[in-house]
């Protein structure tokens, strides 16, 4: 293989590795912004007293004002749900469509 194709060939590869070899769902740090909408409310908390981590298969963590909770978040791309720890969350696929949902 030439110089001139070794180069992007392997940035790609690795680029690849990177972005799908780490675990981490690709759009899930779309949810943060969510989240952290859901525990200012949830919490009765200031936003900017609250701290939110991400664990591990979307569930994040939000910490503030003394108080602790648990959300599930869903994302696919951009598109995220966020759902309290005991809330169940709806799939993407099981969602009708929005011509289903729109008033006619």
């Amino acid at each position: 293989m030439t110089r001139r194709l070794l180069v992007p060939t392997l940035a790609f590869v690795f680029g690849g590795l990177v972005a799908c070899g780490t675990g981490y769902p690709l759009g899930a740090e779309n949810a943060r912004p969510l989240v952290l909408n859901d525990a200012e409310r949830d919490l009765d908390c200031p936003r900017e007293d609250i701290r939110v981590k991400e664990e591990w298969g979307g569930t994040w963590i939000a910490v503030g004002c003394g108080r602790k909770t648990r959300y599930k978040t869903n994302c696919y791309g951009v598109s995220c749900e966020v759902h309290g720890e005991d809330e169940p969350p709806v799939p993407f696929r099981d969602r009708p469509s929005p011509e289903e949902t729109s008033p006619r």
